[in-house]
């Protein structure tokens, strides 16, 4: 209320726009937000840059000796050069690009905050009889987030080395993932699907073993047929996100948009010109302090001063 003001929006909240001194006050509020602010001044041509840090320490001295030495600029940007650098060389390590880490970071969040889009469709959770504990027959505690890719093909190796090392990278991170790979090709007595998984699990897992990055997630390679129907939906309702590997890539997942969401039905509104042409006064009358908002038949509209017409228009809830 104090920061964004009767009125506002984010946008143009009160404080930027009438430069108001901030209150430096804590409450329980419904909509907490932490607000900092800075003055400079900038001569015809010149250039000024603002550093905003993040500071993390166990203790409130702790804190305020971190905020000393980053309060020089140059201090600032030796630390950044080298975790930039040190960022460049543990991707190169791990065998990822840059814009592979952006995607493997977009995809944890859909792990984080359980975005729907990638999930199992609603109807598929519906079916769901079992709990949790129908998964610890395959050693999945279903204590972590699980990643579900389910494979039909040898050709679709690309997006299980990508995701062997997007497991990887969280796990660097210290984000605990589950992988679940999901070998959905009919048994052969060759089962060259299940022998490729299992070798690229191994070589991926021979690879991180001389890393510390242990109690961080698994990999699991589990077998279509071994599955019963009510263990297929079970594990497709735990998975905060489900790849098919014949949708396309990775990226091509992630980047498709969930399904629409309903619109609720505008309501009748009036029209904004009287009979004549001219647009149909809406100010109520005798009110001393009319603040420019009137309701007319489910609209709310915003009135000129003078009171002549609506100048903007929107729907009330």
């Amino acid at each position: 209320m104090r920061f964004i003001g009767r009125g506002q929006t984010l946008r143009a909240p009160a404080s930027v726009i009438d430069g108001r001194p901030l209150s430096n006050t804590v409450g329980a509020v419904l909509d907490p937000i932490f607000s900092l602010r800075t003055r400079i001044s900038i001569e015809p041509g010149a250039t000024v840059h603002v550093t905003f840090t993040t500071l993390v320490a166990a203790s409130r001295q702790a804190v305020e000796d971190l905020a000393d030495k980053y309060h020089n600029a140059a201090t600032f940007d030796r630390v950044s050069d080298l975790a930039w650098t040190h960022a460049h060389i543990q991707l190169r390590h791990l065998r990822i690009k840059p814009d592979e880490a952006q995607l493997f970071q977009a995809l944890a969040n859909r792990l984080l905050y359980a975005d729907s889009s990638l999930r199992a469709d609603s109807k598929l959770m519906h079916l769901n009889r079992l709990n949790v504990t129908g998964l610890w027959r395959f050693s999945i505690s279903g204590d972590r987030p699980i990643v579900l890719l389910r494979v039909t093909s040898t050709e679709d190796r690309t997006i299980v080395d990508q995701l062997l090392r997007a497991h990887e990278y969280w796990r660097m991170k210290r984000l605990s993932v589950d992988l679940v790979i999901l070998n959905e090709k009919e048994i052969t007595y060759a089962n060259e699907l299940q022998t490729l998984m299992e070798g690229m699990v191994r070589e991926n897992q021979a690879f991180a073993a001389i890393h510390e990055y242990g109690g961080h997630g698994d990999v699991f390679v589990l077998r279509g047929d071994q599955l019963s129907e009510e263990e297929r939906v079970l594990l497709q309702t735990t998975a905060r996100t489900v790849l098919l590997s014949n949708r396309g890539t990775l990226a091509e997942q992630l980047m498709r948009h969930p399904k629409p969401i309903p619109k609720f039905i505008e309501p009748k509104t009036v029209s904004a010109t009287g009979s004549d042409g001219s647009a149909p006064s809406i100010v109520p009358a005798d009110l001393e302090y009319f603040n420019g908002w009137a309701v007319c038949r489910g609209r709310a509209r915003i009135c000129d001063r003078a009171g002549q017409g609506p100048m903007d228009t929107g729907a009330l809830d």
